[in-house]
């Protein structure tokens, strides 16, 4: 079971994109029929889904709106988790395949990760 959160009660932490997938946000709403919020920082003004799983990994799917690529990246807290497995919870809980990665952060994600 996913639970969506807002920003009110997201868990301040040191968020990083472990990876990227190749679904745009519009796929991804309806794959897993949640609704992107739009919001911004000092970046650029982006989409993103706040996210909770049942064993309480909390994930980030978000997409920069002047992003040159079409796909979403999914950020976790590294200094709370281990990057690899926390991948693997997110596709199994996402419903999605492991083909649906484009890129894995190499510092975070081992290359058979």
């Amino acid at each position: 079971m996913i639970k969506q959160h807002d920003f009110n009660t997201w868990p301040k932490d040191f968020y990083v994109a472990i990876a990227s997938l190749k679904y745009s946000t519009n796929e991804l709403e309806r794959h897993c029929k949640l609704k992107f919020t739009a919001s911004e920082d000092d970046l650029d003004a982006f989409d993103v889904l706040l996210l909770e799983i049942d064993n309480g990994l909390f994930f980030m799917l978000m997409r920069y709106k002047q992003s040159p690529d079409i796909g979403v990246e999914i950020w976790v807290a590294v200094d709370k988790v281990d990057a690899s497995v926390a991948l693997k919870q997110i596709l199994t809980s996402l419903d999605l395949p492991k083909d649906a990665l484009v890129w894995k952060n190499p510092y975070y994600i081992q290359a058979s990760g």
